[in-house]
């Protein structure tokens, strides 16, 4: 709907930002759609090498992720986040790992470790509404005597409950 060069320069723009904000992800995905447009400017060029670079780092831990070895993505995330702090796609796949761990457990009935799952999501992301709505129901049926059956609320809430994926 955009006529081409605005759409180009708005991407060229939004991969900046994203690379400033050390989301390589983001970065790559815009730069590539304006490459799409026309080819892209030499100094750009190289950040997007640079950011295809970063976000490569990144491919054993997304093929754990689509595996849903949510824990093992997570291990072989932590070293990454330890050499590259300021990572934010390093940062959001942690999360979303975490997010999908306690999910998982809410699905399980085990509710301690659903509630500590998303408690770590909360940590670094603390406006994570579906998270805290999460931790909030996980926290509210573990107060409850053991053996009580879940009533059809949190049956609901758990099947429609969306997992998290990665591109």
């Amino acid at each position: 709907g955009k006529p081409a060069e605005v759409y180009y320069h708005e991407s060229l723009a939004n991969g900046k930002t994203a690379y400033d904000a050390h989301d390589y992800e983001a970065a790559k995905k815009a730069w590539a759609s304006a490459a799409g447009v026309k080819p892209l400017p030499p100094d750009i060029q190289a950040l997007y090498s640079s950011a295809v670079q970063q976000a490569a780092k990144l491919d054993n831990a997304k093929a754990l992720f689509k595996e849903a070895k949510y824990q093992d993505a997570i291990l072989n995330l932590q070293p990454l986040q330890q050499q590259d702090p300021q990572n934010q796609s390093i940062q959001h796949m942690i999360n979303d790992a975490h997010f999908n761990l306690g999910a998982a457990a809410l699905q399980d009935e085990r509710l301690p470790e659903a509630v500590s799952q998303f408690d770590d999501v909360l940590k670094t992301n603390p406006n994570d509404e579906l998270a805290k709505r999460s931790r909030d129901l996980a926290a509210r049926y573990n107060s409850q005597p053991k053996g009580t059956p879940k009533d059809l609320l949190y049956k609901i809430y758990v099947k429609y409950l969306p997992l998290r994926k990665v591109s």
